[in-house]
C-alpha cells in the first residue's frame, strides 16, 4: 500500500517521532498538508510514554537525579559484593578515585538498562570485564525498584505493558522512523509493542522522492565566526525572499566553537533561530542567588564578620540599601571575610545587597536589623542541617531558608530550581542517608548544573541551528553545512568503555530480529548521494541524507584558516558531494569585515543592521557609527561593540592569545620603494604616511561608491580633459600657430573638434540618454574650456612662453642633505603635463587640474608642511640654478574659471620659495628619511574627512598617539605643522 503521512492522520492521532526536532518538523508537515487537527500530536517516545501512562491513570514515579545516582555509585563501590573476582580490585580503586570514571560507568549502566527494556531481551553472558558492569546493573535495578523510582528503562517497561492491551480512549498511533530510531531505544520499544498488538497494523509507507537540481555552493572562510556570520546573513536573505525560517537549517559538524557565539551572531543579523537547550540553568540570576545562599549556610560566616564589615566607615547603610555595594566596598568585604577564614571571600556574600529590601528611607538601624535577621536565619539553617538525621530534613530546611529570601525581581526558573534543591531527599529513598555540611554546597551546585535552558534569543519557529549528529531525518529547503574541513568527518561512534567488541556483537545479534519486525514510516526521504559501504556507519551517512533532502539550495563551507591565520584544508568528502550534486560554485569569504560587507553588496544581498553600522563606520568613522547606532537601536550594545572595535583597531591577536599594539614604524626599506618614487607618490606620503602605507605598500582598496545614473568618475573626466588639451596643443605646436595672429581662431577650432570626439566621456549615463540635458552639460564644458584656452593663448602671445613639450617624463636623483636629514638622497620621477619655454631659456611647468581647486591662493605653507609637494618636486627636478623655475597648477574645469573671476585659473609656487628653496628641500629630506626607515605615522588634517581609510585610522586613539609622539625619529615630522613662509626651516637658520 502506498500512502503518505497525511493519509494516516485522523481526528485523534499520535505521531511518534525519534526526537523533538523531528516532532517540530512533523507538525509543519501536517500543517502544510492541511491534515492537522486539535487531537493530532507529534511527540517523542519519552513524551508518548508519559502521556500513555497518564491517560491510563498509572502512577508517575520520580526519576532520581544524576547527582543522587552518583552518590549511590560511590557507596556501591565500597560494597564487598563487587570485590570478586580479584580482577576487579584495580578497577574499583580507579572508580573510587576518579569522578569521570564513575560518570562513565553510570551512563553505561543506564544505557544498558534502557537497551534491555527496549528490545525485551535477557542480557547474555558477558566478558570478564563487563561482568563488573553487570554486578552494578543488578544492584541498581533492585535499588530503583525498592525506592519506587523510575528511570527511562523502568518507565518504558511500564508503558509497554500498558500499551499491550487496547484502551477505549487510545488514539490512532502513527510511527515515524528513520535512521535516528537506532539511537532512540524508547522508539524501538514502543514500535515493538505496537507491532505485536491487534488491531494495530501499519503498512509500510513509501518515501516520496523529490527530483530536480539544487544549486550547490562551496564557501571558504577565515575563522569560524566569519563562517557562521556569512551563513546567518545568507539565511536572512533567503527569508527576505520568502523562505520559511523553519525550512532553513544551519548544521555544524562540531559544536565548538559555533555554539558559543551563535546567539550573538543570530541577534546581530536579526534572524530568529531554534537550538537545543545547552545553556546552564545554574547560570541564571536566580540560580546564582540560590548557590550563594547555600554557600553562606555551608561556610557558616559569623555575625561578627559581617557586622564588622558593614559598620566600617566606608559603608553607608542607606546607599547600600538603595544601590547595593560598590567596587570599593566589595573589595573591603572580600578582604575582611578572607581574614575571617572564609576562603571564598566576597564571592559568597555578594548576594547581600539583593537580600536587603531597597527602601529610600532605610536607616542604619533598619539595615543592621535586616542583616542581623539574615545572619540569624543562616545560623538556624546551618544548625538544622548539621543536626538532621535524614536528607529529607536537610532538604526541607534548606528550601525554607532559600524561599524566605527569594525576590520576585530575580529572573529564573524558581520551581525547577527549588525542586532540584529538594532533590536531596532522594538520598533517603536510596538508603544513602544525609549529606555532610561540608558537601552541601557541592551537592546543590551539581544538581543546579544538571538543568539546561535554550540559548538566549532562541525561538520555536526560527532557523534551525543543530549539530550534524542531531540533524538526522530533518528535511530543509535551504541547508548550510559548516566546518567541512579535513578531519571533521568521518567520525566513528564512540565505543562503550565498559563493553568490549565481543559483548557489543552479542547484543547486536539479539536485536537484529527485533528491528526487522518493526515497520518503517518516513516523512518522505529525498534522493541522496551514494557513498562507499564503509561510510554507512559514520556521520557521512547523516551528511548525505541532509544535503540530499534539501529542496532548494545547499551551501557547504570550510575554514581555509582559523582565527589565528593557521591554514586549514577542506574535507576530501567535498569531492563526493560535488560528484553527486554537480559542480559547486566556489566562493571565498573575506576575513576582513569590510571586505565581507563589500562582497555582500556586490552580490546584491541586503545588509543586516549590524552590517549597515559597519558600512557607516567605514564611511564616517567612530563618531558617525555611534550616532547611527543611537538612531537605529534602543539598546547600547551596538554602540559598545563599535567603541570596543574602534579602540582596539590598531592591535592584533598574538599566538599566545595576547593583544599587541601595532604601529607601522621602523619597518625597514620596502622593495617597492627601493629604487625610485613618483612625485605624486611622495606628495601622497607627505599628506599622510599611514594612508600611503595602506594604498601603496599593502595595496589595500576601500569600498568604492557604486556608479549611479547621475554621476561620472572624476578620474575619467580628468583623463578626458587632459587628452583634449594634449591633442589641441600638439597640433598648435606642429603648425607653429602660437606665434601667428590667427592663434585664437585655430585653437578654438581645434578645441571644438576634440571636444566632439570626447563628448561621451564628459556626460553622466543619464545625460547621455537625455538630449537636452546632454546639450546643456556639453555646452558648459565647451564654453569653460574655450574661455580657458582663449586666456592661455593670449598670455602665450603676450609673454612669449610657448608650449615646448607635452607629457614630459623626467627622473633625477636629488640630494636632500641638511642638518635635519644628513646624507639623504632620493631618486624622484615625474610626468609633466606641459613644459613652456621662451626665447631666453626661461622655463614654466604647468600641471592641469580638474578636481578641487582654489585659484585665489599661492602654494606656500602647504608646500613647506609637506601637504602639496607635487609642483615643488617638478620644479626641483628641472632646477639648474640657485632659484626654482616657474611652476603652476592650471585649473581646467568650468567652475575653476568662475572662482578665478574670468581670469586664468592658476596656483603658483610662492616667490619666496622659488628664491629660497632650502625650506622645501628640508621638508622633502625629512619625508625621505622616515620613508627610508619604513615609518608610516598617521597625519591629521582636512584630508581625513574624505579618506577612505579613516575608520581604520588610530588618529583618535590616545594610546597610539602617545606611543608615536615618543618616537625620536618622528619628532621633526610632527613639527612640520609649525613651518611658515617666515620660518621655513626647522633646523639651522631661517631666511
Amino acid at each position: 500500500m502506498t500512502a503518505t503521512l497525511a493519509d494516516r492522520i485522523g481526528k485523534r492521532t499520535w505521531v511518534i517521532v525519534p526526537s523533538a526536532a523531528i516532532a517540530h518538523e512533523v507538525e509543519h508537515e501536517l500543517l502544510d498538508s492541511g491534515r492537522s487537527f486539535a487531537g493530532t500530536l507529534a511527540m517523542t517516545p519519552a513524551q508518548a510514554v508519559r502521556t500513555a501512562l497518564a491517560e491510563r491513570g498509572a502512577p508517575m514515579h520520580r526519576t532520581p537525579s544524576t547527582v543522587t545516582l552518583l552518590a549511590w555509585l560511590r557507596e556501591a563501590i565500597t560494597d564487598t559484593r563487587h570485590r570478586q573476582p580479584r580482577f576487579h580490585r584495580d578497577e574499583l580503586a580507579y572508580l573510587a578515585e576518579f569522578a569521570t570514571a564513575r560518570r562513565s560507568l553510570l551512563r553505561s549502566l543506564l544505557d544498558l538498562r534502557l537497551f534491555q527494556a527496549a528490545y525485551g531481551i535477557e542480557l547474555p553472558q558477558l566478558a570478564e570485564r563487563a561482568e563488573l558492569l553487570r554486578s552494578f546493573f543488578d544492584d541498581l535495578s533492585g535499588r530503583l525498584h525498592q525506592a519506587g523510582f523510575d528511570d527511562p528503562a523502568r518507565r518504558l517497561a511500564r508503558a509497554s505493558r500498558a500499551l499491550e492491551q487496547p484502551h477505549p480512549n487510545d488514539p490512532d498511533l502513527v510511527l515515524v522512523r528513520g535512521r535516528a530510531a537506532y539511537d532512540s531505544p524508547e522508539l524501538i520499544g514502543i514500535a515493538r509493542t505496537l507491532a505485536a498488538r491487534v488491531p494495530f497494523g501499519l503498512d509500510e509507507i513509501e518515501a516520496t522522492a523529490s527530483t530536480g537540481t539544487r544549486p550547490y555552493s562551496v564557501v571558504s572562510a577565515q575563522g569560524a565566526f566569519s563562517e557562521l556570520l556569512e551563513a546567518v546573513a545568507r539565511a536572512r536573505t533567503c527569508m527576505e525572499k520568502g523562505a520559511a525560517a523553519h525550512r532553513i537549517g544551519i548544521v555544524v559538524t562540531r559544536r565548538d566553537p559555533y555554539e558559543s557565539f551563535a546567539p550573538g551572531v543570530f541577534a546581530s543579523e536579526d534572524v530568529p533561530f531554534t537550538a537545543e537547550a545547552t545553556a546552564r540553568l545554574a547560570q541564571t540570576p536566580m540560580a546564582v542567588l540560590v548557590s550563594q545562599l547555600t554557600a553562606l549556610v555551608a561556610h557558616g560566616v559569623t555575625r561578627r564578620v559581617l557586622a564588622t564589615v558593614l559598620t566600617a566607615s566606608s559603608f553607608d547603610p542607606t546607599s547600600i540599601a538603595r544601590h547595593g555595594l560598590n567596587a570599593t566596598q566589595i573589595a573591603t568585604l572580600d578582604r575582611e571575610t578572607r581574614k575571617a577564614r572564609c576562603l571564598d571571600g566576597a564571592d559568597v556574600l555578594t548576594c547581600l545587597d539583593q537580600l536587603v529590601e531597597a527602601r529610600p528611607s532605610a536607616t542604619t538601624t533598619a539595615l543592621r536589623d535586616a542583616v542581623a535577621h539574615f545572619l540569624t536565619r543562616i545560623a538556624e539553617t546551618r544548625a538544622k542541617i548539621s543536626g538532621a538525621k535524614s536528607a529529607t530534613q536537610q532538604a526541607r530546611a534548606l528550601v525554607d531558608f532559600i524561599v524566605a529570601f527569594l525576590r520576585d525581581d530575580v529572573v529564573g526558573a524558581r520551581d525547577d530550581l527549588l525542586a532540584r534543591v529538594a532533590g536531596l531527599e532522594e538520598r533517603d529513598r536510596l538508603g544513602l542517608g544525609a549529606v555532610t555540611i561540608d558537601d552541601l554546597e557541592r551537592d546543590v551546585g551539581d544538581r543546579l548544573q544538571e538543568g539546561t535552558l535554550p540559548p538566549v534569543g532562541a525561538h520555536r519557529d526560527g532557523v534551525k541551528f543543530v549539530p550534524l549528529e542531531r540533524s538526522r531525518d530533518l528535511v530543509f529547503d535551504h541547508v548550510f553545512v559548516l566546518g567541512m574541513n579535513r578531519g571533521a568527518l568521518p567520525r566513528r561512534h564512540a565505543e562503550d568503555p565498559w563493553l568490549g567488541a565481543d559483548d557489543v556483537e552479542k547484543l547486536r545479534q539479539l536485536v537484529v530480529p527485533v528491528r526487522a519486525a518493526v515497520p518503517d514510516v518516513v516523512l518522505g526521504e529525498r534522493p541522496r548521494p551514494k557513498l562507499p559501504d564503509e561510510a554507512e556507519q559514520v556521520d557521512l551517512d547523516d551528511l548525505t541524507r541532509l544535503v540530499g533532502g534539501a529542496t532548494t539550495a545547499v551551501t557547504v563551507s570550510w575554514l581555509r584558516a582559523d582565527e589565528s591565520g593557521q591554514p586549514k584544508a577542506p574535507s576530501p568528502w567535498l569531492r563526493i558531494l560535488a560528484r553527486e550534486l554537480g559542480p559547486p560554485s566556489d566562493e571565498r569569504i573575506a576575513a576582513s569585515p569590510r571586505e565581507r560587507v563589500r562582497g555582500a553588496l556586490q552580490a546584491h544581498r541586503t545588509l543586516s543592521e549590524s552590517d549597515a553600522l559597519l558600512v557607516a563606520a567605514f564611511a564616517g568613522g567612530c563618531k558617525s557609527l555611534t550616532s547611527l547606532a543611537g538612531r537605529l537601536l534602543d539598546d547600547a550594545t551596538a554602540i559598545e561593540r563599535a567603541v570596543t572595535w574602534q579602540t582596539a583597531r590598531d592591535s592584533f591577536d598574538g599566538g599566545d592569545a595576547t593583544r599587541h599594539a601595532f604601529d607601522p614604524i621602523h619597518l625597514g626599506a620596502n622593495p617597492k620603494l627601493a629604487d625610485t618614487i613618483s612625485a605624486s607618490g611622495l606628495e601622497s606620503f607627505g599628506k599622510c604616511p599611514l594612508r600611503f602605507w595602506f594604498e601603496r605598500v599593502l595595496g589595500a582598496t576601500a569600498l568604492e561608491d557604486e556608479p549611479t545614473p547621475d554621476t561620472v568618475s572624476r578620474q575619467e573626466i580628468g583623463i578626458a580633459v587632459h587628452e583634449v588639451l594634449q591633442r589641441v596643443y600638439e597640433q598648435l605646436i606642429a603648425a607653429n600657430a602660437l606665434t601667428s595672429s590667427s592663434a585664437h581662431e585655430q585653437a578654438s577650432a581645434l578645441l571644438d573638434k576634440e571636444l566632439q570626439r570626447t563628448r561621451a566621456a564628459l556626460l553622466t549615463p543619464q545625460a547621455r540618454r537625455l538630449r537636452l540635458l546632454a546639450d546643456h552639460v556639453f555646452a558648459t564644458w565647451s564654453e569653460g574650456l574655450g574661455r580657458i584656452v582663449e586666456l592661455d593663448v593670449a598670455e602665450i602671445l603676450e609673454r612669449g612662453l610657448r608650449p615646448a613639450e607635452l607629457e614630459v617624463e623626467v627622473s633625477r636623483e636629488l640630494d636632500f642633505d641638511s642638518p635635519a636629514s644628513p646624507g639623504t638622497r632620493l631618486t624622484l620621477r615625474a610626468r609633466l603635463d606641459r613644459l613652456d619655454r621662451d626665447d631666453e631659456g626661461n622655463t614654466r611647468i604647468i600641471d592641469y587640474k580638474t578636481g578641487s581647486f582654489d585659484p585665489t591662493k599661492d602654494l606656500g605653507k602647504e608646500v613647506l608642511r609637506g601637504e602639496k609637494l607635487q609642483l615643488a618636486i617638478y620644479a626641483l627636478l628641472l632646477q639648474d640654478a640657485a632659484t626654482l623655475p616657474e611652476a603652476e597648477l592650471r585649473g581646467v574645469a568650468p567652475d575653476h574659471l568662475a572662482k578665478a573671476r574670468d581670469a586664468l585659473p592658476r596656483r603658483s609656487l610662492s616667490s619666496s620659495l622659488q628664491e629660497h628653496p632650502d625650506g622645501v628641500r628640508e621638508t622633502l629630506g625629512i619625508l625621505a628619511t622616515i620613508l627610508a626607515s619604513g615609518s608610516f605615522p598617521f597625519r591629521r588634517g582636512h584630508q581625513c574627512n574624505f579618506c577612505r581609510f579613516r575608520a581604520a585610522c588610530p588618529r583618535h586613539h590616545a594610546p597610539t598617539a602617545a606611543r608615536l609622539s615618543r618616537v625620536d625619529d618622528l619628532s621633526l615630522f610632527w613639527r612640520l605643522e609649525t613651518k611658515t613662509l617666515k620660518q621655513p626651516l626647522l633646523v639651522g637658520g631661517n631666511t
